[in-house]
Order: structure tokens, then sequence, then C-alpha cells
């Protein structure tokens, strides 16, 4: 495994997916990082009722201040886990923003 091409691969597949939820939902009001290290600023202060609602759910993510979240996955990380945590994302915005 080419650790940086896959960061980089990876890392572009993540954030394609987020701004498909920013088109989405509309508390999505910026995606922006580099690589693996991205982050969704949100219109109100919600981050910390998404993390605990993803942790049940069993995705780790960080509120870094209260309407941002920071995604930090691990390196070797792939697509496929990936697409899984944005699925168990989209299922919590639904919740947040409903």
């Amino acid at each position: 495994l080419n650790v940086v091409e896959n960061c980089r691969q990876v890392g572009n597949y993540l954030k394609t997916s987020l701004e498909g939820l920013k088109a989405k939902f509309e508390n999505i009001i910026e995606v922006r990082g580099l690589g693996l290290l991205v982050a969704v600023e949100l219109s109100s202060d919600v981050a910390d009722d998404v993390v605990k609602a993803c942790l049940d759910e069993g995705l780790l993510i960080n509120a870094v201040k209260p309407s941002a979240l920071r995604f930090m996955p691990p390196l070797i990380i792939g697509q496929s886990e990936v697409g899984e945590a944005m699925g168990i994302l989209e299922r919590v915005l639904a919740k947040v923003s409903g």
C-alpha cells in the first residue's frame, strides 16, 4: 500500500462525499481540508450532538468547536470504510436536521 497515494485518493473521495452531503443538508456550510484531514463547518452549534450520535453508531469524529466537525481517519483507510462512515453521518445529520 502506497500510503501517500492512498491519502490523496481516499481523501478526495472523503471530500467529494462530504460535498455531496453539503448539497443535501443546509446545515453544512463548508467542507475544507487536505488529504485525510478534513473539516465540516455547520450553520449551528450542533457539533457535539452530531459527534455523540455518530459515536453511538460506531463512527469516531471530533467536534473542534461548537459548529465544526473534524475527520481524521487512519492513513490506511479505504473507500469502503469512508462510504460506511458517510452513511452513518448522513443518518445522523438527517436526525439532527429534522
